[in-house]
């Protein structure tokens, strides 16, 4: 098979999340007035905008949906005119591969030291980036590219990057990328784990995105939560065990480990409390993906 404009190599060819709907778009364009098919209501105006993976170089491990570039797609609607554009969430990780011209980064399962002459001094100190790519969302004037291993990143209407967003200091190191808004109040909900105590922090913020609670909720072990859900009354954590390892990830070994010997933890809290207190239901080994 001949090398492709993009440059993917013949390694990463077998890699079906790097062929066909999955391939890298490596262009960043615009295109007025597209056709429409049919009449749209005059009054709709807005934008509708996806995120999701895009390698911008070839890359050195590439693991759906964890790695690859954020990449927003946006379709503007005015008066029953509509226009598209994309363009590459801007991130220090990115901005430091642009400038050596090629990938520098691994991904989630093959995590690679980065010379420091190479990220500079405003680049993703690594090993693995902030991609900002699995999801965007509107809240409290703020559009937000995101990305659970790192900070938000603020998007402009016209998908320029701003920069990370860490709610002026009050969010630390990295957030969920499935938040969960409440129509009725306005707020986000979210929650950050880490590897180091507290490994979950569970956060609201109000409609003008000031964080309003930032609650520590105790757990034994590190684990990778993915997702979360909330009532009207409750928020409901899953603490699946997919447990980090934090030695074997220095020793650039495999980050996470499965042990299905500790069970699924679902922890049920009162929504407004501010003391951590969980209630934890103890049920067979599961992982919780995106509802």
């Amino acid at each position: 098979m001949a090398e492709s404009t993009y440059g993917i190599g013949p390694h990463l060819y077998a890699d079906p999340y790097l062929q066909g709907n999955y391939a890298p778009v490596h262009e960043e364009i615009d295109v007025a007035n597209l056709p429409v098919d049919g009449e749209l209501p005059p009054d709709l105006e807005g934008i509708y905008m996806r995120n999701g993976p895009n390698p911008a170089f070839d890359p050195i491990s590439y693991t759906y949906p964890f790695d690859g570039d954020g990449m927003i797609h946006a379709v503007y609607f005015d008066k029953g005119r509509v226009r598209y554009r994309n363009r590459w969430v801007k991130t220090k990780g990115l901005k430091a591969e642009q400038r050596a011209g090629r990938a520098l980064y691994g991904g989630l399962f093959k995590p690679v030291p980065i010379d420091p002459s190479l990220v500079g001094p405003d680049g993703d100190p690594g090993p693995i980036k902030n991609a900002a790519n699995t999801s965007v969302i509107q809240h409290g004037g703020h559009i937000l590219a995101l990305f659970e291993g790192g900070l938000p990143y603020d998007l402009t209407p016209d998908l320029e990057t701003a920069g990370e967003w860490d709610y002026e200091g009050k969010l630390m190191t990295n957030m969920t990328a499935h938040p969960r808004f409440d129509p009725s109040t306005g707020e986000l909900h979210f929650f950050r784990y880490d590897l180091q105590p507290p490994f979950l922090t569970y956060y609201v913020a109000d409609g003008e995105a000031n964080i309003s609670l930032s609650c520590p909720i105790d757990l034994p072990q590190p684990v990778m939560m993915h997702d979360f859900v909330i009532t009207e009354q409750h928020v409901v954590f899953f603490a699946c065990p997919a447990v980090f390892d934090v030695q074997a990830m220095m020793r650039g070994g495999q980050p996470l480990v499965w042990k299905p010997e500790l069970g699924t933890r679902i922890g049920v809290l009162d929504r407004g409390t501010s003391n951590g207190t969980v209630r934890w239901l103890d049920t067979d080994p599961f992982f919780a993906t995106t509802s």
